[in-house]
């Protein structure tokens, strides 16, 4: 048992003070064990009874030729099966489309095929497991032959994962265990909970890399403030809170897209994030920089000169609107560019 000293020494080096189970003798933890023991009978019980009648639910014909591209050529659904009589076929989510293609892959997808067996323990089954997505097999291997046998190491932003447009879906770099093994990839809750001022995020990475991003990580900022770490642990307590995000968002990138169908503006696609880019070269010889600042002063109308992310200041004419607002600045807003 520690002492007050030694607990106040503990204190000194920042531990956190966590509260304990009761410590009970032999004869309690014992009983105690009993009685958790009836729980997870009747949970192993009541799980077996829902798996057997799962496997009493109907058949249903599929009747639809499908036609796969595989690392060997085409094939059928039915080659998928390999000669043996059950085919678990999962529906990995890395396809066109989707924001950051083809550089992005679904996490949980990857997460997924890191916990498969060895593949002879199904086949010993009788049955075949097999991962199929939209992603033509060359931009698939085109990723993968740039990393390949190099040093690189991949930085990925997809601070912007739960708010994608058009029914696309985002899809991780994590999920394809060759590029997964060299890269980072930096999440952002600040974009998806409308707090970008708070500065919160994270990042995963293999181990190895892991421990040295700890290693500056320690002595540039050492932790975020506990307020804000608690408050996200209760807001992702509510799924629905980031996973409707791409309708919330989409909904605003279209309301602000109609308000401004008939101005002299040039829309560029939109599909994902919370902004919109949009090119004036067509009415204005300005550079980017002293066009906001007119529109700053003549609409009052604020937005972002695209050169201010080039490092070289490349001005293709374009501006950045956000439409990260509520409905009625959306609309006046749209009203005072379409008078532009």
């Amino acid at each position: 048992m520690a002492t007050s000293k030694e607990r106040d020494m503990e204190q000194g080096k920042g531990h956190l003070a966590m509260s304990t189970p009761p410590i009970v003798s032999q004869q309690e933890w014992e009983a105690a064990r009993q009685q958790l023991l009836v729980k997870e009978k009747a949970l192993t019980r009541s799980r077996d009874a829902l798996a057997a009648e799962r496997r009493r639910m109907p058949w249903m014909a599929v009747e639809k030729k499908y036609e796969f591209d595989g690392p060997k050529g085409k094939v059928s659904l039915l080659d998928l099966f390999e000669g043996r009589p059950q085919l678990i076929l999962y529906r990995a989510f890395f396809e066109p489309g989707v924001f950051g293609w083809p550089e992005h892959a679904c996490r949980g997808c990857s997460l997924g095929a890191d916990q498969v067996a060895h593949l002879a323990h199904l086949n010993a089954r009788d049955t075949t497991l097999a991962y199929a997505s939209r992603a033509p097999q060359a931009d698939i291997a085109r990723l993968k032959a740039v990393t390949r046998n190099t040093d690189i190491v991949i930085l990925a932003d997809e601070v912007y994962e739960h708010v994608v447009f058009d029914g696309a879906r985002h899809h991780s770099m994590a999920s394809h265990p060759e590029l997964a093994e060299r890269s980072v990839i930096v999440f952002s809750f600040g974009k998806s909970y409308h707090v970008t001022g708070w500065r919160v995020g994270y990042c995963l990475a293999p181990a190895a890399l892991m421990n040295e991003i700890r290693k500056i990580h320690q002595f540039m900022m050492f932790a975020a403030d506990t307020p804000m770490q608690y408050a996200f642990v209760d807001a992702l307590a509510e799924e629905q809170s980031y996973l409707g995000l791409s309708e919330f968002y989409q909904k605003k990138r279209d309301l602000l897209a109609a308000g401004l169908a008939k101005s002299r503006f040039e829309l560029l696609p939109s599909e994902g994030s919370f902004f919109m880019l949009a090119r004036f070269r067509n009415f204005s010889d300005e550079s980017d920089g002293d066009f906001v600042l007119r529109l700053i002063r003549d609409a009052g109308v604020a937005t972002i000169p695209l050169s201010a992310f080039y490092t070289d200041g490349t001005d293709d004419g374009v501006i950045r609107l956000s439409f990260a607002k509520d409905e009625a600045t959306l609309i006046e807003g749209a009203r005072r560019l379409c008078s532009i």
